[in-house]
């Protein structure tokens, strides 16, 4: 879709290199804060009656935010005004069921292969976001049974995303650790991503909820037949990225979803993991030139094709380059 800026409130969140102090439910990394996320009573038994019926058995949510906040003209009753940005990242889950803590999983080192549970590293591309000035709710959900087919996630990842759209708006998440609300509050934009199943969840969140401003689906499977079909509640902009050495859900695959409001990115040497990588030392305005100028095509045209080297930080710039359009 298309679709003229909006000019947005105030200023982003500027971010400081200190880090805020960790705990053995929160830490910091860099400039990123990451905190377990718990819900109020009543929002939580919902979550957990939607996601049951839906076959998971629990939902994990972690938090990630900038470490240092100085506060601007977005400052609304003593706290700062950030987007919010709901990830499926059906990963987390797998990582933790095989020891991993999703708060002291390494993110520095590679997993020693690619099949490995602990090659989880949403938490690279996740705090490269937050870093420029967001607050990123990642969840996945915890299987019912033992071993089931990947796909029963995506339906269950679904109605997981959805509630917490309606705990944003409701203010019911908070730090599990002090207890304080996240700082975003309930009138800011809220925007829903997610990658391969969790990218299907996405579709399906922004096709069926009212209430979010954007989706990007990064290399995102079919959403069909795993979700009812409902009708589209409002039309939603939606960015999909698919990668030319995709061979696990490829990008024909992906366009098969699209509507023709829907645009494009295809990262020609992207693979459906390469966002999960380690960071890499990469000069940090050409990134932003190329998720920029990416963007840019896309709109005008429906598509565009990209030679960028996949990061990261280039996943988290073109999320950011996407949605900051839609920013109150």
């Amino acid at each position: 879709m298309s679709a003229s800026r909006r000019p947005r409130i105030g200023t982003r969140a500027h971010v400081s290199s200190a880090s805020a102090s960790s705990s053995s439910s929160s830490s910091s990394t860099g400039v990123c804060h990451r905190c377990r996320v718990s819900l109020s009573p009543p929002f939580a038994s919902a979550l957990h009656s939607r996601i049951t019926r839906a076959g998971g058995r629990r939902c994990d949510v972690v938090a990630y935010r900038p470490a240092t906040l100085e506060l601007g003209t977005n400052s609304v009753h003593g706290t700062t005004r950030m987007p919010l940005v709901i990830f499926a990242a059906p990963l987390l889950a797998t990582a933790m069921a095989a020891g991993n803590d999703i708060l002291a999983m390494s993110t520095l080192t590679p997993p020693p292969s690619p099949s490995d549970p602990s090659a989880s590293r949403y938490c690279v591309t996740l705090s490269k976001l937050a870093e420029r000035g967001y607050v990123v709710v990642a969840l996945d959900v915890w299987p019912a049974v033992i071993a089931p087919p990947p796909l029963w996630r995506v339906p269950a990842l679904y109605e997981a995303t959805r509630a917490l759209v309606a705990c944003a708006r409701a203010g019911a998440l908070q730090d599990a650790s002090s207890g304080e609300p996240l700082p975003f509050h309930r009138e800011c934009d809220i925007f829903v991503a997610g990658h391969s199943l969790g990218g299907a969840a996405a579709v399906c969140c922004g096709r069926t909820t009212a209430g979010v401003s954007a989706v990007v689906a990064l290399h995102p499977t079919r959403c069909d037949p795993f979700c009812p079909p409902r009708p589209r509640h409002v039309p939603c902009p939606m960015l999909y990225v698919t990668g030319g050495s995709d061979w696990l859900v490829r990008a024909e695959v992906s366009r098969s979803m699209m509507t023709a409001d829907d645009v494009e990115v295809h990262l020609v040497h992207a693979g459906h993991a390469d966002m999960l990588g380690v960071t890499a030392s990469a000069d940090g305005a050409h990134i932003d030139q190329a998720a920029r100028d990416a963007i840019v095509t896309a709109r005008a045209k429906g598509s565009s094709r990209s030679q960028a080297s996949p990061s990261p930080e280039l996943y988290a710039a073109l999320v950011d380059e996407y949605v900051r359009a839609y920013q109150s």
